[in-house]
């Protein structure tokens, strides 16, 4: 049976940006080496549920929004939403959300 094909929106990218910079500015200050090994299990765990998606799309939990799929990623703290479409064998990431921090608690400006 093939897999199927994993795409990201838009809004997934950003998402999966902010929550990297978030991620190493809240363990840059123990240590450069630390943040950097953060944000390698953030990532291996992005890469984890992809590969788990291609192969088993239903994976997860159903969301309260019908059709939509989730499930937590480096430990929990963030979770990570998509849509599949059987008929042409894809899933979408849409969105990721962080459990800890909502959105406008992790609002930050670089200068």
């Amino acid at each position: 049976m093939p897999k199927y094909e994993v795409d990201e929106s838009d809004q997934f990218l950003k998402d999966i940006e902010e929550a990297a910079v978030w991620i190493l500015l809240s363990n840059i200050e123990q240590s450069e080496t630390l943040a950097d090994a953060k944000v390698g299990e953030f990532e291996a765990d992005m890469n984890s549920l992809k590969e788990r998606l291609r192969d088993f799309p239903e994976s997860g939990e159903s969301d309260a929004i019908q059709g939509l799929r989730k499930f937590p990623i480096y430990d929990g703290r963030f979770s990570a939403k998509w849509i599949v479409n059987h008929a042409a064998r894809s899933v979408v990431l849409i969105t990721l959300s962080d459990s800890k921090y909502p959105r406008p608690l992790r609002q930050f400006q670089f200068d």
